[in-house]
């Protein structure tokens, strides 16, 4: 019996391979090597969470922190909101500095999960969406709905305040049923009651739309309490019924 004995870093040169191969070939001695197996590098996951934390705007966590969770959601509305008008494509660039696999198609997956959102919980989201002349599209910032701000005893205590804003004397049960009834006739009029309920008042003006849509809206919202509203020609003001 022989013994042979070949290091592996030996065995690596070219010659020493070549003639231990033609040894055992002469040998006859069966031949059984085992490549040794490639280590392949973990790939790394798509969209992961960053490594840097996300700066979220306060007022974003405190109206939505804990009904709306994903971090990308709401530092979507982050951007959106410090810029006030800000392109797919800024999105994009902000997104790619703390999630590198980000594609453009993310954008559209948070936008659609915000609105499915927005239409089972009756609530106005923040932003809307628009295009310019050349296709370009972009993100505006309308504002948070001042009861989204508000903790439930703030809210309480503002109710019976007498220089309250009209939109907080409204319970919370009240508006939802209201923007239940509103959106039976139409959901594009729940961002105009929302609007209404934000600002007090409307003007036909503020909506960019045509007369016969502005009357459909004012007797949605007369049908369910007509002691809310006060209109006039092309502005409806919302008021509070004395108790």
């Amino acid at each position: 019996m022989i013994n042979v004995e070949v290091s592996q870093e030996n065995l690596k040169k070219p010659e020493v391979f070549q003639a231990l191969m033609k040894l055992l070939e002469s040998l006859n001695v069966p031949l059984n090597i085992e490549p040794e197996p490639v280590k392949r590098s973990a790939k790394p996951k798509r969209n992961a969470l960053p490594k840097v934390k996300l700066d979220i705007d306060e007022d974003v966590t405190k109206a939505y922190g804990k009904i709306i969770t994903k971090p990308k959601s709401q530092f979507f509305l982050t951007l959106v909101k410090s810029h006030g008008r800000i392109s797919s494509d800024e999105v994009q660039d902000a997104f790619q500095q703390y999630f590198n696999n980000f594609e453009r198609k993310g954008i559209g997956g948070i936008t659609g999960a915000l609105r499915r959102w927005s239409q089972a919980e009756g609530v106005a989201l923040p932003f809307e969406h628009e295009k310019d002349q050349h296709g370009t599209q972009y993100f505006r910032w309308v504002g948070i709905p001042p009861e989204l701000l508000l903790d439930r005893d703030d809210e309480a205590s503002d109710e019976s305040a007498e220089d309250a804003s009209t939109s907080t004397k409204l319970s919370d049960t009240k508006k939802k049923a209201l923007r239940e009834h509103v959106a039976s006739h139409h959901q594009r009029y729940v961002k105009h009651l929302n609007k209404l309920l934000t600002q007090g008042s409307l003007n036909k003006s503020d909506l960019k739309t045509d007369k016969g849509e502005w009357m459909s809206f004012l007797t949605a919202l007369t049908s369910f309490d007509s002691t809310l509203f006060s209109t006039s020609g092309d502005s409806v003001l919302l008021v509070v019924a004395a108790s």
